[in-house]
C-alpha cells in the first residue's frame, strides 16, 4: 500500500506534504565519472532546493568524461522527471 503525500512529512524541515523521490548528480573524472545520489520523503521546497543542487553540480562537473557526455543529459532528464513528483504537490505547511 502507498503512503499519501499528506501522511509523509519532510525529512529536512519537518513540512507536509511530502513525497519519496531520488536525485542523481555525475562528475566526470576524464576516464571515469562518479554518481552521487539522494533518496528521502521532501517537501516540495526542500526536495526542488535539492534537486537544483544536484543539477547545478552536474552541469557544472558532469561532461568531463566519455561516460559523462553521454550521461549528464539522462542525468539531468531523470531529474526533471522526478521532480514532477514535487511540483504537484501543494505548499509545505510547517
Amino acid at each position: 500500500m502507498t503512503e499519501s503525500p499528506v501522511n509523509l512529512t519532510c525529512q529536512k524541515c519537518g513540512a507536509s506534504p511530502a513525497a519519496k523521490v531520488k536525485f542523481q548528480s555525475l562528475q566526470g573524472l576524464v576516464l571515469m565519472h562518479t554518481i552521487r545520489t539522494v533518496k528521502g520523503t521532501f517537501c516540495r521546497d526542500c526536495g526542488l532546493s535539492i534537486k537544483d543542487q544536484m543539477t547545478s553540480y552536474t552541469l557544472k562537473r558532469g561532461w568531463y568524461s566519455l561516460g559523462g557526455l553521454i550521461g549528464t543529459p539522462i542525468f539531468l532528464l531523470q531529474n526533471e522527471i522526478r521532480a514532477g513528483k514535487l511540483n504537484k504537490l501543494p505548499a509545505p505547511v510547517r
